[in-house]
């Protein structure tokens, strides 16, 4: 299976079929100079979800882009007037109360819903959020990318603008992912299960090694450019990887 990072989050040039979902994060971390990215993937996308307090900061931030079409969440973050803002002009509003699944994990089942009604075409899912925050919000977000391997064959990206992108590697097939000369850091970590982990291309590789929170795990690792244009990964559990997107 072939990944090419640096694709999935160039939208500029590519047909407009994906899905974004904006969680409950603060917006801040952006720069000024990172915001038309943002307008691009966002606009650009053929379904947008803000999850619950997301769309504060779509009103209040980034006022010239385009309304979400979809609001989900239990709603115990979104300031009350932006909720009723986004139903005036017409917003999809989705409450999910449901306090036994985290409203990220409500938002990707209200998003699979909709692309079955719609019948739109969509190859992948761009979460947008803010490492800045808590280490349980954080866990609970990587939790519920393990839980939709079941659920959904569509990729799901989380992708920090302009600084990193994570996605789950299935396991049982060769993943084969694009490397960037520019990039600094990679990792792989294992969730749900130990993993045994055999890989290529990187400066420091695995040999059908055991990956498992009490033993390795595998962070700050690097590309090896000088000898590799991809890195090739062999897992028989779920593993996480994650990578630097560098500036433009």
């Amino acid at each position: 299976m072939s990944w090419r990072p640096l694709q999935v989050v160039n939208v500029k040039n590519c047909e407009n079929n994906y899905a974004v979902i904006l969680l409950n994060f603060s917006l801040d971390f952006i720069e000024p100079s990172d915001e038309n990215h943002f307008y691009h993937i966002w606009d650009n996308a053929s379904i947008r979800i803000a999850v619950d307090g997301g769309a504060n900061y779509l009103k209040q931030t980034f006022t010239s882009c385009k309304f979400p079409d979809i609001i989900s969440g239990d709603f115990d973050s979104i300031k009350p007037p932006v909720l009723e803002f986004f139903k005036q002009k017409n917003v999809k509003i989705i409450e999910t109360p449901d306090q036994n699944e985290t409203d990220f994990t409500k938002a990707v089942k209200v998003l699979i819903n909709e692309i079955e009604q719609s019948s739109i075409t969509i190859d992948r899912v761009l979460v947008l959020w803010s490492s800045c925050g808590r280490i349980d919000h954080i866990m609970s977000i990587v939790n519920t990318l393990y839980q939709m391997l079941d659920y959904t064959s569509i990729p799901l990206y989380l992708y920090n603008l302009n600084a990193s992108l994570s996605w789950i590697l299935k396991p049982g097939v060769e993943h084969r992912i694009e490397a960037n000369e520019k990039s600094s850091w990679c990792s792989l970590v294992p969730v749900g299960d130990a993993c045994i982990v055999t890989t290529s291309g990187l400066r420091w590789n695995l040999n059908k090694k055991k990956l498992s929170f009490g033993s390795l795990i595998s962070t700050s690792n690097e590309f090896d450019f000088i000898n590799h244009k991809e890195v090739k990964v062999l897992t028989d559990k779920p593993i996480l990887w994650s990578m630097d997107i560098p500036k433009k």
